[in-house]
């Protein structure tokens, strides 16, 4: 799992994501957090924040998949 979350997130606080992958990794899966910085709760708005390192979100996404798909 590739999780994201935002540290201006209101709806979920960052433990509880913190939480969340280091039980998925106690269960013995893949999972890694990226915090977002300046990012609300909203995927599609962390994006356009903190240019240039959006792209680096694609990339980190990208190649994740890749990963997936070829396991």
């Amino acid at each position: 799992m590739l999780i994201f979350h935002g540290d201006n997130d209101e709806s979920i606080p960052y433990a509880e994501a913190e939480n969340f992958t280091k039980n998925v990794q106690s269960a013995g899966g893949d999972a890694n957090i990226v915090l977002i910085k300046n990012a609300d709760h909203n995927l599609w708005s962390w994006f356009g924040l903190d240019r240039p390192n959006s792209d680096s979100r694609l990339k980190l996404i990208e190649e994740f998949i890749q990963k997936v798909t070829t396991e």
